[in-house]
Parts: C-alpha cells; sequence; structure tokens
C-alpha cells in the first residue's frame, strides 16, 4: 500500500488484478459486479480510464451475462443517488417519476447535485452500447434493458431523441411487459417532447418492423402495433395524428435507388406488415381513410405503373433470369397489399373515387374531420398474395405473383400498356438467344432490375394516351 494509496483505491487495485483479457466470463463478471459496487459507494471512481476502459471491453463482449451484470449494477447506482437526493433535498430533488429533461445537467454544465455529472456522464458514454444489446434478439428479453431505460430517460440524463426509435422498436417486443413498459415511456416522452421526438417517429416505425421479425421470425403476426402506437396522440391535437399518418403513408413509397432483393426484402415486409396494421386501426376521423387512399393512389400511378411496363415487358420476352423476377416478385407483393388495403378501406367506408383523387390534405374539410360513428371491419384478403413464400427460387411462382399484380393495377385504372397487347402465357420453348437479347436491351443482363424514373414513366404515359386518342 503506497504512502498516499487510500483503502478504497487498494480494494480496486486488488479486484483489477484479476481481470485479465483472456479470464473467463464468470470471473469477468464477477471482478465487474465488484467493481461497480465500490464505485458506486465512491462515484468519482466511475471516471477512472482505467475503469471506464475496462466497462467498454465488456459491453462490447458477446456474454449476456456480464451485460447483465453491469446493467444492474449501474441501475442499482442511479437509484441510490436518485434516493440520496431526495434525502439531501427533500421535495426539491431530482424524482425519476416527475422530472423533466434537466438542460443544464444533460449539457454538462450543472452544479446542482453533487454526483448529477458523473451519473450523466456514465448514461451517455453507455447509451450507444445500450440501445443497441435492447434490439438484439436474445438480449435476457430486454426486461433489465427496458427498466434501464425507464429510468435514466426518466431522470433526464438520457437524450429522448437518441432513445425514441429504440422505445418505439421495444413496443413491437411480443413480450407484454416490455411491450407496455416501452409504451409507456413512449407516451411520457410524447406529451413532454412531442416537438423533439415528432421528427425520428417513422424511421422508430421502421426499425420496429425489422425487430419484429427479429424476435419472432414472422411480419404475419400481431397486427395490433400501430393501433398501440397511436394512442400516444390521445388527448393530444388531432393535426399531430393527422400529420403522422401522413408521415407513414409517404414512407410506403420506395424510395431507393438500391435494388438489391434483400433491400427489396425489406420493403415488401415493411409494406406488408404496415397495411396489415393500418387495417386494424380504429380510425378516427373520415378523412384518415382518404389520406391514405389517395397517398396509395399517387403511389400505384407512377410507382405501380412503371412495375407493370416492367412486368409485361420480362413476361413478353419470355426471360428466365432469375433475379429479375425475384425483384418483380417483391415489388409486386408490396404493390399488390396497397392496392388491396386501399380496396378495402374505399368499400368499407363508402369512400367516393371523385372525392379521393380531389382529397388535398392542406384544405380543411370539416365533413371529412367529423368523428366516425360507425366504424366498418376492415380485413385484407391475403390469401392469394403467398405472404409466406420466402424462398424466391422459383421462376414460374415469382412470375405468377407478379400477373396477380399485374391484374390488380389494370382494375385500379393504372395504364400500363397499348391496348390490345394483353399478355399471353409462356413460350416454354422460347428462343434463349431472344431472352438474352431481350435482357441486354433492358440492362438486366447483370440481374438488376432497371426501372424507370418518373419523368421517363409520365412522358411513356402520355405518349400511350396520345395513340389511343
Amino acid at each position: 500500500m503506497g504512502e498516499n494509496e487510500t483503502v478504497i483505491h487498494l480494494i480496486i487495485r486488488y479486484i483489477l488484478s484479476f481481470y485479465k483479457k483472456k479470464s473467463s466470463n464468470g470471473l469477468k463478471r464477477v471482478v465487474v459486479k465488484n467493481l461497480i459496487n465500490i464505485c458506486s459507494t465512491h462515484p468519482k471512481l466511475f471516471l477512472s480510464d482505467q475503469i471506464l476502459l475496462i466497462l467498454d471491453q465488456l459491453f462490447g463482449s458477446n456474454d449476456a451475462s456480464i451485460h447483465q451484470a453491469i446493467i444492474d449494477g449501474l441501475t442499482e447506482f442511479l437509484k441510490q443517488e436518485e434516493e440520496k437526493s431526495i434525502d439531501k433535498n427533500g421535495l426539491d430533488a431530482k424524482y425519476s417519476n416527475k422530472v423533466e429533461l434537466d438542460m443544464d445537467v444533460f449539457k454538462g454544465e450543472s452544479s446542482s447535485y453533487i454526483n448529477d455529472g458523473i451519473c450523466s456522464s456514465l448514461v451517455q458514454r453507455f447509451m450507444t452500447p445500450v440501445l443497441k444489446l435492447s434490439l438484439e434478439k436474445y438480449s435476457y428479453d430486454s426486461y433489465n434493458l427496458i427498466k434501464y431505460l425507464q429510468l435514466v430517460i426518466n431522470l433526464g440524463f438520457a437524450n429522448p431523441k437518441i432513445c425514441i426509435s429504440t422505445i418505439i422498436s421495444l413496443e413491437a417486443n411480443p413480450i407484454r411487459y416490455i411491450k407496455y413498459t416501452a409504451l409507456n415511456i413512449h407516451k411520457d416522452i410524447h406529451k413532454k417532447y412531442e416537438s423533439l421526438v415528432e421528427g425520428s417517429y417513422i424511421e422508430g416505425i421502421k426499425m420496429a418492423v425489422k425487430y419484429h421479425k427479429l424476435v419472432t421470425n414472422s411480419i404475419i403476426d400481431d397486427f395490433k402495433f400501430l393501433e398501440k402506437f397511436l394512442s400516444v396522440y390521445e388527448g393530444g391535437r388531432d393535426s399531430s395524428r393527422r400529420k403522422f399518418i401522413k408521415q407513414l403513408t409517404k414512407s410506403l413509397m420506395f424510395e431507393t435507388e438500391d435494388r438489391t432483393v434483400d433491400k427489396l426484402m425489406e420493403y415488401e415486409e415493411y409494406v406488408v406488415y404496415i397495411c396489415m396494421c393500418l387495417s386494424k386501426i380504429t380510425f378516427k376521423t373520415l378523412e384518415e381513410s382518404y389520406m391514405i387512399t389517395s397517398a396509395i393512389d399517387k403511389i400505384i400511378s407512377f410507382q405501380g405503373a412503371n412495375l407493370g411496363f416492367k412486368i409485361s415487358e420480362h413476361k413478353k420476352s419470355n426471360c428466365r433470369d432469375l433475379k429479375v423476377w425475384q425483384q418483380l416478385c417483391l415489388l409486386s407483393k408490396a404493390f399488390s397489399m396497397l392496392i388491396n388495403l386501399r380496396m378495402q378501406l374505399t368499400y368499407g367506408f363508402q369512400l367516393d373515387e371523385d372525392s379521393i383523387s380531389e382529397y388535398d390534405s392542406s384544405k380543411p374539410n370539416t365533413i371529412l374531420r367529423s368523428l366516425v360513428k360507425n366504424h366498418p371491419l376492415i380485413v385484407l384478403k391475403i390469401d392469394d398474395l403467398d405472404l409466406e413464400y420466402k424462398e424466391y427460387t422459383d421462376i414460374d411462382a415469382c412470375k405468377q405473383i407478379c400477373l396477380n399484380c399485374y391484374e390488380l393495377l389494370q382494375m385500379q385504372g393504372v395504364t400500363l400498356e397499348e391496348d390490345g397487347n394483353e399478355l399471353g402465357s409462356d413460350d416454354e420453348n422460347g428462343d434463349e438467344d431472344t431472352n438474352q437479347k431481350a435482357s441486354i436491351a433492358d440492362g438486366s443482363d447483370n440481374g438488376d432490375l432497371d426501372m424507370m424514373d418518373d419523368e421517363e414513366l409520365l412522358e411513356e404515359i402520355q405518349e400511350l394516351e396520345a395513340k389511343k386518342s
């Protein structure tokens, strides 16, 4: 023991002697648990470079029990500091079920509470790995992590904007405790910081769809997600709910230039899940159904027509490129679901086609914004969409899904090709050279789907209409 060394430092040094990178996970778990316990009694030790380095390394490990030991230790430390603050400052203390975000503490500029800076520093340093661990499939059910997130958000040590997407994702967890705890956290955040976090809602929804598939291995399950999500708007402004629905419908458009099979599958799963969820929500006003159907019309009028052209083109050339049909199949399933939802909403709410085409969300309509009195039952017919078909290795199966979508696009009055050129049956013995030339001509020789942009599509539609007249 050195001349100026305290007993606490001696204990820390002794515990650290057991920590080696090659030590067993069981020993590392014991070491980190004891380190956090000692540092909790002397919080300034948490700022030690050596302690922080060890915590960084252990957070980066793949052992869930080590993560649990760290989260449990930090949770207990933060609770102790909260209790100390209450004992010292009485009713003016930080209290996790009442406090709002303390911007001074968040920025590291406050000296109001002795250990607030240390707590805030620890929370922010490890927020990224904590959020990442929360969305892993086997993160001990995220039970302790959701409790930790709830605590640090309520204490005001975490930036709600950084956390909100993860919180929304956890609302899609199949475990009821985690799902409803996340929803309650979301409601509190929305109530206090709506303007701060609402811009991250769509990102959170997209993350939630991926997370739901990760933990359930299916997207054909639990379609009440959006209904619960919309409960955060209860008692709030109707304009906020309308704004979110408008943003949500806009997200159903395929906007990325990346047309790989993986990216298209991600898009298809997102559209299918959101459409199923939209069919299960309770519509507050008739306008909400018009918002959705009008948005779908805009999507299928341009991107749907584009898809129809490609299906027709490859069908006539008897294309046998599997990758092309995989890409077309995934887009077809997504657009079939969009059309299906539009048809059911139109029928269920008895929507007027002219009103759908003329709908403008920027123009208030008191009739449309009246409350829905008799809510219809919206049931999507998904049996013929092959939603569980995931292998995409059968060209004929992929092609049939595309042709089904083509027929739906025709039913919606989308201009697809010149009159008189109906799609015929495949010529199974078609000339391979002809197929190869057609593939090279449309840019699909490398298996990539070459979709027209909106301007090219609009010009071609206008040319076809001119020929018809």
